[in-house]
């Protein structure tokens, strides 16, 4: 398949505007890549291409009202149950690639996944924090690997 350009894009949803990243026929199955840094949808820049051939891919990034939202985000922990049981429930398909160097979000929180969701995949790569950065080959064979 020939590459597909990337497409820049904003969408309203509830009166907040949402800008986005999109990339891949739409055709194909789509993988929404979501993130926890204002504007990282800039982090996916080199994983989009690698799986285009696979997805239609759409990395937004944070509302244009980011203030709220990162208020918001300080309670994640408060929503941990929440998720956990929607996992629990669901069983979506989940490959974790963490970076295990990674002193915010430690290997332990990647093994976790384990508990709710037996059938993810989770893969350690050697990093920190921004494992895109300098890991995005392996975390794209790994997600191809997997779906």
């Amino acid at each position: 398949m020939e590459d597909q350009a990337m497409k820049y894009s904003r969408i309203n949803v509830h009166g907040i505007r949402i800008f986005y990243r999109e990339c891949g026929s739409e055709d194909l199955p789509v993988m929404v890549l979501f993130h926890g840094f204002p504007s990282a949808g800039h982090m996916f820049r080199d994983l989009m291409p690698a799986l285009q051939d696979r997805f239609h891919l759409i990395a937004p990034d944070y509302a244009e009202k980011q203030s709220d939202l990162i208020f918001d985000y300080q309670n994640n922990v408060k929503m941990y149950p929440a998720f956990q049981e929607y996992l629990r429930t669901y069983q979506p398909k989940l490959p974790a690639v963490w970076g295990k160097d990674d002193p915010s979000f430690i290997w332990a929180g990647a093994e976790s996944f384990a508990r709710d969701l037996p059938n993810a995949r989770i893969v350690p790569v050697s990093s920190g924090h921004f494992a895109l950065e300098n890991c995005c080959k392996k975390i794209a064979e790994e997600i191809h690997r997997f779906f």
